[in-house]
């Protein structure tokens, strides 16, 4: 997948008997619904199933000074 958000790169496609399958994860359900547009615009006519994964990522909240 070729994709200007650096997240999205890391997920993996796999083309299988007409249809093409996305898998990871990623952090948000606008990333996830992102990389299945673009799969969609390169490949217009094939069947995409989109099983990436939505993992929030953890907060962090600063350390409080000592």
């Amino acid at each position: 997948c070729d994709s200007p958000y650096s997240e999205l790169q890391r997920a993996n496609c796999e083309y299988d008997d007409e249809t093409i399958v996305l898998n990871g994860q990623v952090s948000s359900f606008y990333l996830k619904q992102m990389a299945q547009s673009l799969v969609a615009r390169v490949a217009p006519n094939v069947r995409i199933l989109n099983q990436l994964q939505v993992v929030y990522p953890e907060f962090e909240h600063p350390r409080k000074p000592r």
